[in-house]
C-alpha cells in the first residue's frame, strides 16, 4: 500500500479527503462518554501484562495503576477474562505506564484517540482493498463514505475497542489476503498471516480467515502442476499465523493448543448472559432468534446503502451461481473467470461464514449487532458492486438520479452525526425509527449518561453535591471516570437505592425485565426534569424530588 506522490496532483482530493476525516476525528474524539464495557478491557490488558511480568520475573509496582482500576489486578488463570484476546489491551496497557497517566480521564481519552487512528487507518486499507476491484476512485470513496459514515460505525470508532478494532484487522487481513491470492510473494502471506493473529487476538472468532484464505488457495489451485506451490503457502502461512498467535497472547504461552481451544468453545456461548429487549421481549442473549442480527441490521442502516448491498449481493451470487453451474473438467477456472470475481466471491464468503456460524451454534449476541460489525465493510464491498451494475446499466439521466440519491442520503446522515453528537451510535433509519419505540434498547453502553449529566451540573440550579440513583442498569461511577476532575464531585451516586436520593437517572436499559423488579420503578414523588431524546425516541432522563 504506497501512496505515489507523482499522482498527487489527479489524486488530490483522496488525500483531503482523508486529511478532512483524520482531522475531524482529532477534534471530537475527546468528547465521548465512557462505554459500559471499557473499564473492562482496560483490566484487561493489565491483568495480561502482570501475567508477562510474572512469567520473566520482571519486578514492578503496579499500585497506581490499581489505584486508577479501584482494586487489585487478578491472576490470569482466575479471572473470568481470560479467554479475551489482547491485541489492542495489552499494548495500552503497557503504553500506559510508559507515559504515566495519574487520572482515568486521560486514560480513556488516550485510549477513545488509539481506538480512532486504528479505525482510520483500516479505511485507508479499505480504499485499496476497493481499489482492487473498482477503477473508480470517486466510486471507492463513496463505498469509504458509507463505512466511516454509518452512524454506530463512526460514534463507536471511538470509544469501541474491540469490535471496531476488530473490524479495523480484518480489513487489513482480508487485503493483503487477497494480494497474496493475487501475486505469488511471501510478504503478502506474512502480512496477511501476521494481521489475522492480531484480529484472532482480539475475538476468537477472527480464526476463521486463515481458514478461508487457505480454501482460497486450493480453490485457486486449478492446475495439478501449482498443488506444491500452494501446499508450501498455505505452510508457510499456518506457521506465521501460529507463531504471531502465540507470542501476541500471553494466555496462550503455557497450554497454546488447550488454551485456544478453550476459547474457541467460547465463542457461541460467552459467560455473560443478559436478558435483551428484542421486539418488545425480554429474552436470553444465548436465545436469540436466527434473525436478530437482520432485524437489527435493517433498522439502523441507511436505508440507501441496504439498498445498494441488496443489489450488490444479488449480482454477486449471481455470477456465484453461473459459475458453479458451468463447472467442468474443460474449463480453466472453477467459481471465478478472474481476480474481480475472485475477490468479490472470497468477500461474499467472509460475509457468509461467520452469520452462517452465529445461526449455526444459536452464538449468545446482544447489545445490538456489534458482534458482527467486521462483516460490514465487505457488504459495503458489495455494495460498490451494486452501484457500479446500476450505473452500467443506466443512462446519462438514470446516473445523475442515482449519484443525486446518494448523495442525499449522505447529507441526511452527516446531519444526523452533527445534530446528534457525540450519541451518534443511537441511530434508526427513518424507515424504522417511528415503529421501534419500546421494541429495543437504545443506549446500552451508557455513552450519553455523561451528556445528561453534565447538563444537569451546567444547570446551577441545585445545593451541591447532588444526590443521584438510578432506575436502570447502569454505573454513574464509571462516567465520573472520564469527567472532568472538577465536576467529579459536584455529585454522589448512590447505585440504586433511591431513599437519600434528590434525582434519579435512567437509560432505560435492563439487565432483567423491569417489571419484574421492583429497583428499576420510578416512586411517585418524583418528576421528569431532564431528557435526551434522539430522534424522538428518550435516551435517558433524569427526575428529581418534588
Amino acid at each position: 500500500m504506497k501512496f505515489k506522490f507523482s499522482n498527487l496532483k489527479n489524486n488530490s482530493y483522496i488525500y483531503i479527503f482523508f486529511f478532512l476525516y483524520f482531522l475531524i476525528g482529532l477534534l471530537i474524539y475527546k468528547d465521548y462518554g465512557l462505554s459500559f464495557d471499557e473499564e473492562v478491557h482496560r483490566e484487561n490488558g493489565f491483568i495480561s501484562l502482570k501475567y508477562i511480568f510474572d512469567f520473566f520475573n520482571i519486578s514492578y509496582d503496579f499500585s497506581n495503576v490499581t489505584q486508577l482500576i479501584s482494586g487489585e489486578i487478578p491472576e490470569i488463570t482466575n479471572d473470568w477474562r481470560k479467554t479475551y484476546g489482547v491485541a489492542f489491551d495489552l499494548p495500552m496497557a503497557a503504553l500506559e505506564i510508559l507515559i504515566g497517566f495519574n487520572d482515568t480521564r486521560d486514560v480513556y481519552i488516550f485510549r477513545h484517540l488509539m481506538t480512532f487512528l486504528i479505525f482510520f487507518l483500516s479505511t485507508i486499507c479499505f480504499f485499496y482493498l476497493l481499489k482492487l476491484n473498482y477503477k473508480s476512485n470517486i466510486l471507492c470513496i463513496i463505498c469509504v463514505l458509507f463505512l466511516i459514515l454509518s452512524p454506530r460505525i463512526f460514534a463507536q470508532s471511538f470509544y469501541n475497542s474491540r469490535d471496531i478494532v476488530f473490524l479495523s484487522l480484518i480489513i487489513f487481513t482480508s487485503y493483503f489476503s487477497l494480494k497474496s491470492l493475487h501475486q505469488d510473494k511471501i510478504k503478502y502471506i506474512i502480512l496477511s498471516a501476521l494481521f489475522a493473529s492480531l484480529a484472532t487476538n482480539t475475538r476468537i472468532l477472527g480464526c476463521y480467515l486463515p481458514v478461508l484464505t487457505i480454501f482460497f488457495y486450493f480453490l485457486n489451485c486449478n492446475h495439478y502442476s501449482i498443488l506444491k506451490k500452494t501446499l508450501k503457502f498455505s505452510f508457510i502461512y499456518i506457521f506465521f499465523f501460529s507463531f504471531f498467535l502465540f507470542i501476541s497472547w500471553p494466555y496462550l504461552w503455557e497450554n497454546p493448543i488447550g488454551n485456544f481451544v478453550g476459547a474457541l468453545s467460547e465463542f457461541s456461548k460467552y459467560p455473560y448472559n443478559p436478558y435483551i429487549l428484542y421486539l418488545g421481549d425480554y429474552i436470553k442473549a444465548n436465545f436469540v432468534p436466527w434473525h436478530y442480527f437482520f432485524v437489527w441490521f435493517l433498522i439502523s442502516t441507511p436505508i440507501i446503502f441496504t439498498i445498494l448491498i441488496i443489489v450488490g449481493l444479488f449480482y454477486v451470487f449471481k455470477v456465484l451461481l453461473l459459475n458453479f453451474i458451468k463447472i467442468s473438467e474443460k474449463n480453466s477456472f472453477l467459481l471465478w473467470k478472474n481476480n474481480n470475481e475472485m475477490n468479490e466471491i472470497f468477500v461474499l464468503f467472509i460475509f457468509l461464514v461467520p452469520i452462517s456460524l452465529v445461526i449455526f451454534l444459536n452464538s449468545t449476541l446482544y447489545t445490538g449487532w456489534r458482534h458482527l460489525y467486521f462483516i460490514y465493510p465487505f457488504l459495503i464491498f458489495i455494495s460498490g458492486k451494486g452501484i457500479s451494475v446500476l450505473i452500467s446499466l443506466s443512462n446519462k439521466i438514470l446516473k445523475k438520479l442515482i449519484y443525486l440519491t446518494i448523495f442525499i442520503q449522505i447529507f441526511f446522515v452527516i446531519n444526523f452525526l452533527i445534530l446528534n453528537h457525540p450519541v451518534q451510535a443511537v441511530y434508526f433509519n427513518s424507515f424504522s425509527k417511528k415503529m421501534v419505540k419500546d421494541l429495543f434498547f437504545y443506549d446500552y453502553w451508557g455513552v450519553g449518561n455523561k451528556v445528561t449529566l453534565n447538563k444537569l451540573l451546567s444547570s446551577n440550579k441545585y445545593k451541591e453535591p447532588i444526590t443521584i440513583s438510578a432506575s436502570s442498569f447502569t454505573d454513574l461511577n464509571k462516567t465520573k471516570l472520564i469527567m472532568e476532575k472538577k465536576d467529579r464531585d459536584r455529585f454522589v451516586y448512590l447505585g440504586i437505592d433511591k431513599s437519600k436520593a434528590d434525582f434519579i437517572f435512567t437509560n432505560y436499559y435492563y439487565n432483567l425485565p423491569p417489571k419484574t423488579d421492583i429497583k428499576y420503578s420510578i416512586p411517585s414523588n418524583y418528576e421528569s426534569i431532564l431528557k435526551l431524546e434522539i430522534g424522538g425516541l428518550v435516551i435517558n432522563e433524569i427526575f428529581k424530588k418534588k
